[in-house]
C-alpha cells in the first residue's frame, strides 16, 4: 500500500489512498448493491464491464477489461461494525490473525468477504490473480489496514502490550525474523511491519464517520446519511447522486471522484456457481479435497404471507396466500411467526427463493470451502441438497495436528464423503426405476428462525 502510494505522489504530492469503510455500506437500509459508490460519480457500475466512473474500461485480468459482480451479488458479504467490534474483544495479535487462530475476532476472515462482494462469480475482485487489477482492492485492503490499527491502538490503551513485539508464533513461512517477500520489501523482516515508524511518519487514519442521538448530523458528508433507528452512518443509494464531493485524505471512500450522469439499472435476482481456491494450508489443489452431503431445511415463517391469492366467490382471498393450505395447517404447530432472525443481511426475497450459504472452516488444517442451497420459503417446509468439501482426511486417519474436531471425517468405512461431487451425488441417491435418498446424509441444517442461530446440526456428527 505505501510503495503504491508513494508511486502515486511522484505524479501528484497530494495523492492520499482513501479507505472504503463498507460497514456505511452493510448497515444500508436497502440492498448494498444499491449505494451511492456504484456510480460514475464514485466508483463506477458495479456490474458487468466497468464503463462508467474514473476506472471505466480499465484493464483487467484474464485479457479483458476491469469486470465487477456487485449486483444481485449474495456472494460476499460486506465488513459490519459487530465484526470489529468482535476483532477488538481481542488482546493479543495471535488471536486475531490466521493462523494460529479461526473465528469471528480473526480479520482476515472478515477481509474475504468485500472481495466475493465486488467479484461476485466472475468479477475480478474475487480471484487472487486478478484482485489488484480493481483500484477497489486498495480502498478495501487501507479499510483492513484502518481495523488493524483500531486493534493496535486497543493493545496500548486498554490491554497494556506493546503492539510493535506482540507477534505470534507457530506461523509457518511468517516468522517474526523471516524477510518479507517482494522485491522492494526483502530488505524488511516481518516484524518490521510491526514497527510505529509507519503510522508516526508515513499516513494516519481519519476516524470512520459516525452520528448519535445528540449529533445526528456527525457523518459529514452528503453522501452519508445517519439512520436515526440505530443512530449509524449509512450510504445514499444511487438514486442520490449528484455534484462532485471533496477528497479526504485517509477517509471513507465515499467522497472520491467526478460527477457524471447517472444510470438505473434494472435488478433480476441471479445466483452464480462459487469459485473456491481449493488452498489447504497454502496449497492450491482441488485434489486435497472431497465432499459430503449437506441438506438443508426450511420452515416457512407461520405468518408469513406472499402475494399471490387463491381465488373463489368473485373475489381475492387475502387471508392466506396459495401456497396456505387448511388442511396443512397443522404444520405451523411447529414453525414461528416473525421474521428471519435479527441479522442485517437476512433480506426478505419476494420470489420466495433465497440462498443459504454453509462453509466448512478447517480445524485441523487452514482452508475453507464455501456452497449455498437455494430454498423456496413459499413452502410450508422444504429442503435442498448441497455438497460441502474438506480437506481429503490422511490414509492413516492421523491428521498433522491433533484436535477435536466439530464433524470427524475419516477414511475407515463407511465413508461420509466422496472425492467429487458427482459421487458425492450418487452416494446420496439410490439410482433406479425411482429416486430415493439412499439415507447416508450426514449433516442437516434447519432454518426455523426460533434460536440463537439460524441452523441446527442434526443426526451423525
Amino acid at each position: 500500500m505505501i510503495i503504491l502510494e508513494e508511486v502515486l505522489r511522484r505524479y501528484d504530492s497530494s495523492v492520499s489512498l482513501p479507505y472504503w469503510d463498507s460497514t456505511l455500506d452493510f448497515d444500508m437500509a436497502t440492498d448494498p448493491s444499491q449505494s451511492i459508490i456504484w456510480t460514475s460519480q464514485f466508483l463506477g457500475n458495479g456490474q458487468g464491464t466497468v464503463t462508467t466512473g474514473p476506472f471505466a474500461r480499465w484493464p483487467g485480468g484474464q485479457s479483458r477489461l476491469l469486470t465487477r459482480g456487485v449486483i444481485n451479488n449474495r456472494r460476499g458479504r460486506l465488513i459490519s461494525k459487530q465484526n470489529i467490534a468482535n476483532v477488538l474483544t481481542r488482546c493479543r495479535t495471535g488471536d486475531v490473525s490466521s493462523p494460529p487462530s479461526i473465528g469471528d475476532s480473526v480479520i482476515e476472515a472478515h477481509h474475504n468477504g468485500p472481495h466475493n462482494f465486488v467479484g461476485g462469480s466472475s468479477g475480478d475482485m474475487s480471484f487472487l490473480q486478478t484482485a489488484t487489477y480493481d483500484p477497489v482492492f486498495f480502498m478495501h485492503h487501507a479499510f483492513v489496514d484502518y481495523i488493524w490499527e483500531l486493534f493496535r491502538q486497543r493493545q496500548r490503551t486498554v490491554c497494556n502490550i506493546n503492539p510493535t513485539i506482540d507477534y505470534p508464533a507457530n506461523v509457518n513461512l511468517h516468522e517474526a525474523d523471516r524477510r518479507m517477500w517482494g522485491r522492494n520489501l526483502s530488505e524488511y523482516r516481518n516484524i518490521d511491519g510491526y514497527a510505529d515508524f509507519w503510522t508516526e511518519n508515513w499516513y494516519r487514519y481519519e476516524p470512520a464517520p459516525s452520528c448519535s442521538r445528540q449529533n445526528p448530523n456527525g457523518c459529514g458528508s452528503q453522501y452519508l446519511e445517519c439512520d436515526l433507528t440505530r443512530y449509524v452512518c449509512v450510504s445514499r443509494t444511487r438514486s442520490a447522486a449528484s455534484p462532485a464531493p471533496r477528497r479526504r485524505k485517509r477517509a471513507v471512500i465515499h467522497p472520491l471522484a467526478v460527477a457524471e450522469d447517472i444510470e438505473d439499472i434494472s435488478i433480476n435476482i441471479q445466483y452464480y456457481p462459487l469459485q473456491n481456491t481449493y488452498s489447504v494450508d497454502g496449497e492450491p489443489d482441488s485434489r486435497n479435497w472431497v465432499y459430503f452431503p449437506v441438506q438443508v431445511v426450511n420452515m416457512r415463517l407461520s405468518d408469513y404471507t406472499y402475494a399471490c391469492y387463491p381465488y373463489y366467490e368473485g373475489e381475492y382471498q387475502k387471508a392466506n396466500d396459495i401456497y396456505f393450505s387448511p388442511l396443512g395447517a397443522y404444520i405451523y404447530n411447529f414453525s414461528k411467526p416473525g421474521t428471519p432472525k435479527e441479522f442485517s443481511k437476512c433480506m426478505k426475497y419476494p420470489s420466495g427463493a433465497f440462498p443459504v450459504y454453509v462453509q466448512s472452516n478447517g480445524i485441523n488444517y487452514y482452508g475453507a470451502y464455501t456452497d449455498y442451497a437455494i430454498v423456496d420459503s413459499r413452502l410450508p417446509l422444504t429442503s435442498s441438497m448441497i455438497y460441502i468439501g474438506v480437506r481429503k482426511p490422511p490414509s492413516d486417519g492421523v491428521w498433522n495436528r491433533p484436535c477435536s474436531g466439530a464433524i470427524r471425517l475419516t477414511q475407515t468405512l463407511p465413508k461420509m464423503f466422496k472425492s467429487s461431487i458427482t459421487d458425492a451425488v450418487v452416494y446420496t441417491w439410490k439410482l433406479g426405476d425411482q429416486l430415493e435418498y439412499s439415507g447416508e446424509i450426514s449433516m442437516v441444517f434447519t432454518c426455523l428462525y426460533d434460536e440463537n442461530w439460524p441452523w441446527h446440526m442434526a443426526k451423525r456428527l
